[in-house]
């Protein structure tokens, strides 16, 4: 992917920037806005945390694992998304990020880093992603948006990030495109 594809949907009043991560500057910022406060609905457990910390850096090192950011006009990261080989290492994909902005989400955003994300899977002949979202609330949406992209509800985990907090698996196996 070219660095610096735009696009400007009807819903967001403002030119918006894609970019690949490809740089350590660009790593260390994504890991900024994966870590800040309004990039996910509710809080990070320590393993999401350390792989936000880290994992942006550590995917330029990874032929089968990438992350791309959206920045507005003033370039502020609004959008980010990641996904890398599971670790089976048998070009099954697993979803690592996917969070907007409070103030850019229901625009489209997650949409456009989706697309391209399914595409970066495709061009590496990937066989499955696995999404992993916790059944608060505020994931709705999230869920939602799986469900009417193909994806399958193949697991439930009460109590899995925390007490209180479970998680659903979704699963597209990528040649039904």
């Amino acid at each position: 992917m070219p660095k610096g594809i735009n696009f400007n949907y009807a819903e967001v009043e403002e030119l918006l920037n894609v970019f690949e991560v490809t740089t350590v500057d660009e790593a260390k910022r994504v890991s900024g806005f994966l870590l800040s406060q309004g990039s996910f609905g509710s809080r990070l457990t320590p393993g999401e945390a350390e792989m936000a910390r880290n994992h942006p850096l550590v995917s330029l090192q990874e032929e089968k694992s990438r992350y791309w950011y959206v920045e507005n006009e003033v370039g502020e990261i609004i959008g980010v998304n990641g996904v890398k080989e599971d670790e089976h290492k048998n070009s099954g994909y697993t979803g690592a990020f996917l969070a907007v902005s409070r103030k850019y989400r229901k625009k489209g955003i997650a949409r456009r880093l989706f697309d391209i994300m399914l595409d970066f899977i495709r061009e590496k002949k990937g066989r499955y992603l696995l999404i992993d979202t916790s059944d608060r609330e505020e994931y709705e949406t999230i869920r939602l948006f799986l469900q009417s992209r193909g994806f399958l509800q193949v697991g439930y985990f009460p109590d899995h990030y925390y007490q209180g907090e479970g998680t659903y698996w979704y699963y597209k196996k990528m040649n039904d495109n």
